[in-house]
């Protein structure tokens, strides 16, 4: 399932990409982020959400993580 994961962020365009992964997997604040993509902290919070939306899109079309299920302990 991870590597399905992975294949649709990498399935996103570049900038949606560096916004989550920057925001996401290292932790960055809206204002070092923002440093480091070249966008103001309000248009890295608007991209971050349409890559979310994006995601949530492409998620629901990809069969492996649509029929997931989390196992209970």
């Amino acid at each position: 399932i991870k590597g399905e994961i992975l294949s649709e962020l990498n399935a996103l365009n570049y900038r949606e990409k560096a916004v989550i992964y920057g925001f996401y997997i290292d932790g960055l604040q809206w204002e070092r982020l923002s440093q480091r993509v070249n966008y103001s902290p309000r248009q890295c919070r608007n991209i971050r959400d349409d890559g979310l939306d994006a995601l949530g899109k492409r998620f629901s079309r990809n069969k492996a993580i649509s029929r997931y299920r989390i196992p209970e302990k």
